[in-house]
């Protein structure tokens, strides 16, 4: 029962990692990555909350903007993660 185990945390490691890698190689997601990098450039400033910084927009479409850009980035994410899921029969 132990070998089986180690084999299946072996297993999800290694999926774990590709979903890793893809999500890194992945063009949309760099894509997108890029543009947050620039809407936080150009807009944000930041706040302290609860000890973390977090961005903030005084401009309601930019947040708008950058809330919709880290969904994407959430969606396709979930779409890479999807790909190396074990479909149950």
């Amino acid at each position: 029962m132990e070998k089986f185990e180690d084999q299946w945390q072996d297993g999800d490691a290694d999926v774990g990692r590709k979903i890793r890698e893809a999500t890194l190689n992945d063009e949309e997601i760099g894509r997108l990555r890029e543009k947050l990098k620039s809407l936080l450039g150009k807009f944000a400033e930041h706040k302290l909350v609860e000890g973390e910084l977090h961005p903030f927009f005084r401009d309601q479409k930019v947040q708008d903007e950058y809330d919709h850009t880290v969904l994407l980035i959430e969606k396709r994410h979930a779409e890479i993660k999807g790909l190396f899921s074990v479909k149950d029969n």
